[in-house]
């Protein structure tokens, strides 16, 4: 911990997508009026630990660089399944092209009751096309590295944990 992860993607962001959100005009091609693509979105775990935190950070995140009220909506879904499907929505209408996911820490990941869920929705989200990358304490990562599927498809992009803790899904 306190090795500059966070400081080193927002620097390598900054280089390779300075603007994080894109604004494109009509295209009939497309079937869209305007779409807003958001390059990159960056939020914290949910020190709570839950799948409704994460949802929830990810529909703030969104909320925070578009201008929009999706967490109020995401409030208003009826289960977790539901908020799940609704957020991998609103990340596929908006052509989310990263999910940097930061603070991961032992109690939130590796140890999280959840953690299965998490996993697969991180995989759902590499399904559609939309790669996310964990930053945190190496500890958080331990369970993770002991399944060699899961290994090979978290770390396709690379893995690095010498010095800098982050697995990168793609």
């Amino acid at each position: 911990t306190g090795m500059g992860k966070s400081t080193l993607v927002d620097r390598a962001l900054s280089v390779f997508a300075p603007t994080q959100v894109i604004t494109h005009s009509r295209s009939e091609v497309c079937g869209w009026s305007t779409l807003k693509q958001v390059t990159h979105l960056i939020i914290d775990a949910p020190s709570n630990a839950t799948r409704a935190g994460l949802l929830g950070a990810i529909a703030g995140g969104l909320d925070a660089v578009l201008h929009t009220d999706y967490a109020t909506d995401l409030r208003k879904q009826k289960n977790i399944d539901n908020a799940v499907i609704f957020v991998i929505k609103i990340l596929s209408i908006h052509r989310v092209g990263l999910i940097v996911i930061d603070e991961n820490q032992k109690s939130t990941l590796d140890d999280n009751p959840w953690r299965l869920h998490y996993v697969l929705f991180f995989l759902a989200l590499m399904n559609l096309g939309v790669p996310v990358l964990l930053l945190g304490n190496p500890a958080a990562f331990s369970r993770l590295r002991r399944s060699a599927q899961l290994m090979r498809r978290f770390t396709a992009a690379g893995l690095h944990e010498q010095a800098i803790a982050v697995a990168v899904v793609a």
